[in-house]
């Protein structure tokens, strides 16, 4: 199925001007012609010319209406076949019932197409094996459609004015974790014209991107170094290092680019997703429990059907597997547009087989991929009785978009000629089944403490998108060497400068520190920066405040106070790196934008990490210290802005201490309400003088905790509060 069938771009060839002259018989020879240069509409209109002029001649109508089906012309295609199916006395033309059907199915009339599908299944069930197959399950389709037609999902649903949608086809849509609205089009090569094109004008789809300016006035472009001449382009997808696309021209391919030193490499034919004279097309890449897969729709040998979902996953060569077929969708109709919803483990997919509406309906599956649920159809009004395809969701911004033929749209042909871009705000989701929350207990935590993850639900798609967790790595002693300041005037863009400048001191003091280290978790960390910071922004500009999650470590090499304040430093220069944005330096001016900030210091170091100045091939210039000296986003809260709450902010989160009998820590409360808490959980040896507090708003309290009874090593406890975020934790490291 190649990608002028799936979009439906059709073109209309003008009449010559001598065309009033011509016979039956040279309006089929023009028709033949359009046939074979893929434009189905020239030779509708040419078909449908012979056939005027001589209407005794069945084949003309039949291919005329073969012809006005393949570009969704439901109506003139349904009339032409009805009469083939009226006047063929010697049944020439089987498949003129079974197409009638078929139209009428595609028109919403779901008891007339059971009728005619029937009818088609007992006269001629031994013409065309798959036809009879098709016809059969139409039947119970059908059914299901006439039983269901009335049923329908609460989604705010909408269509996407011109310069988005045109008379021609869109196709594709995707929003990107950066707020990026890319698509596919298929455009005139003499711009965005709303003439009726020429017959020797170039059509190709290609890939665009959306601004919308501060009068709300949209404008296009093309994307830079996506696009090729005389190619068609569609299928745009990247994460932070990864992009695919297809193009075709005989056949579609699958191609893909990745980030490297910061730059994004040219994209290149995957042979692993491709196979010659086959179709790949459609690619989906996505992330799953840390491992890269790429879903796709082929017409692969041995799969289930025409076009079927498969999947590959990236090997640690970065060489993709064997494609595997997902038989447990896939049937012998038509399935495509797959999209994999990590959120809640969901593959989205269109399919012309199972029980729906119309003519591709979206499923939606749960689980990966060995252990499938059943596909559920997603009813109105994502689903219409025409094509409803390329469905796909940003959860982060909680809307979805889908490409539809139907009714409503722009068309200087027949009324679901062409595809088009809708959105919808929020679909409801699958539930995902949540593993049971284990009691908090009293039992003396492990020493081998580590911070508590918080997996809410803009987290999670954050990991998704693989910008969380986001760990940036320091140069020793950097930002600002020998001070004890727990503040910088530099950002993190500023010390990946400094680690840069210094890299060949650290790569003549350790052979594998660039290949092993700096190259894996120093390069590209600032453009993955980049896009959470774009993200942010999107959210805080939609009326969201947003709280990160921040931790500062260091090496040992120094004492530990001075570590402390190292990680204080580190944490500020990313604050500095966010605040550069207009967008979050207002937000955190205003308190839209909060940091929780963690600087453990050298609190987590580990005896692979040597503190010897006299030894700094292990304690500054090896693989493990380099990676002690970080600073890491682990998290993120969103509230809407116009909720107010108090904050919770401790003096020291993190608490290095000799033995001894108390001691204390203050809590300040710079919010907007009284601040309420208790604890949550607690070693048993930890006592408190009381289980809650409350503090007004602008004030501090002093905690006074008596650890007489705490052994050596790092302890955890966890407080409960009715602030911006709900549980904080307080780091006690009791030395020996």
């Amino acid at each position: 199925m190649k990608i002028k069938s799936l979009i439906g771009f059709i073109f209309l060839l003008m009449l010559r001007s001598n065309s009033f002259g011509q016979s039956p018989d040279q309006f089929r020879e023009l028709a033949d012609d359009a046939i074979r240069e893929g434009d189905h509409y020239g030779a509708a209109v040419y078909y449908q010319k012979a056939f005027l002029l001589d209407s005794q001649n069945l084949r003309f109508a039949y291919n005329a209406g073969k012809a006005f089906r393949e570009t969704n012309d439901y109506e003139k295609a349904n009339e032409l076949f009805s009469h083939v199916v009226q006047k063929d006395d010697m049944d020439e033309y089987p498949l003129a019932l079974y197409y009638q059907a078929e139209m009428e199915k595609y028109r919403g009339n779901y008891l007339q197409a059971r009728e005619l599908f029937e009818q088609y299944g007992k006269i001629y069930r031994y013409k065309s094996a798959w036809h009879t197959k098709k016809a059969k399950k139409e039947l119970e389709s059908c059914e299901w459609a006439y039983e269901h037609q009335f049923d329908s999902n609460k989604v705010e649903f909408y269509r996407y004015e011109h310069p988005i949608n045109t008379i021609y086809s869109e196709l594709s849509p995707w929003l990107s974790y950066d707020s990026t609205f890319y698509f596919a089009a298929l455009r005139y090569d003499t711009g965005y014209s709303w003439r009726i094109p020429n017959a020797d004008k170039s059509y190709f789809t290609e890939v665009l991107t959306v601004e919308k300016d501060t009068n709300e006035v949209y404008s296009i472009d093309e994307v830079d170094n996506i696009n090729e001449s005389f190619v068609h382009t569609a299928n745009y997808f990247f994460d932070s290092t990864f992009a695919v696309v297809t193009r075709c021209d005989e056949n579609c391919h699958i191609y893909a680019a990745k980030k490297e030193n910061g730059e994004w490499t040219s994209f290149e034919y995957v042979e692993q997703l491709n196979r010659s004279g086959y179709e790949s097309t459609q690619a989906f890449p996505v992330m799953i429990d840390g491992k890269r897969y790429v879903f796709f729709s082929s017409d692969f040998r041995r799969g289930e059907g025409k076009m079927d979902i498969w999947y590959s996953s990236m090997m640690p060569n970065d060489k993709f597997s064997q494609p595997q077929n997902l038989s447990a969708i896939n049937t012998p109709g038509n399935e495509i547009t797959p999209y994999y919803d990590t959120a809640h483990k969901a593959l989205y997919f269109s399919s012309d087989w199972h029980n729906g509406f119309g003519g591709q309906d979206v499923f939606r599956v749960t689980g990966f991929p060995n252990d499938l649920s059943e596909p559920e159809n997603l009813l109105h009004p994502i689903n219409t009785s025409v094509n409803d395809l390329y469905f796909n969701r940003n959860d982060l911004y909680e809307m979805g978009f889908l490409v539809s033929n139907r009714e409503g749209g722009m068309a200087i042909k027949s009324k679901t000629c062409c595809n088009e871009i809708y959105g919808f705000e929020e679909i409801e989701a699958p539930e995902v089944e949540e593993e049971p929350v284990k009691p908090d207990t009293v039992e003396e935590p492990d020493t081998n403490l580590i911070v508590e993850e918080v997996r809410n639900e803009i987290t999670q798609k954050l990991i998704d998108l693989k910008l969380l967790p986001l760990e940036m790595y320091f140069p020793n002693d950097q930002p600002d060497k020998n001070t004890y300041a727990t503040t910088t005037e530099q950002t993190y863009f500023d010390v990946i400068e400094t680690y840069r400048k210094e890299l060949s001191t650290y790569t003549e003091n350790n052979s594998s520190f660039k290949s092993e280290f700096y190259d894996y978790y120093v390069v590209d960390r600032d453009e993955i920066l980049t896009a959470l910071m774009d993200t942010i922004s999107s959210l805080i500009g939609n009326g969201k405040r947003i709280q990160l999650g921040v931790q500062g470590y260091a090496s040992p090499i120094a004492s530990s106070k001075y570590n402390l304040n190292l990680a204080k430093r580190r944490i500020h220069s990313l604050v500095n790196t966010m605040t550069t944005d207009s967008v979050l330096n207002e937000a955190y001016n205003r308190g839209d934008l909060l940091f929780y900030e963690i600087p453990f210091g050298e609190f987590f170091s580990t005896d692979e990490v040597s503190d010897s100045d006299s030894n700094q091939i292990n304690s500054v210039y090896s693989n493990n210290a380099a990676l002690a000296r970080k600073v890491s986003i682990n998290w993120i809260e969103m509230k809407d802005q116009r909720v107010q709450l108090p904050t919770f902010r401790f003096s020291d989160p993190v608490i290095e201490t000799l033995p001894v009998d108390q001691i204390t820590t203050q809590i300040t409360n710079t919010g907007n309400e009284t601040l309420k808490f208790s604890i949550g959980q607690s070693p048993a040896s930890i006592r408190f003088t009381q289980q809650s507090w409350s503090i007004p708003v602008n004030e501090t309290a002093e905690l006074k905790i008596d650890i007489s009874n705490l052994k050596p090593g790092v302890h955890k406890v966890v407080f409960n509060s009715n602030s911006y975020s709900e549980k904080h934790e307080l780091f006690i490291k009791v030395l020996e």
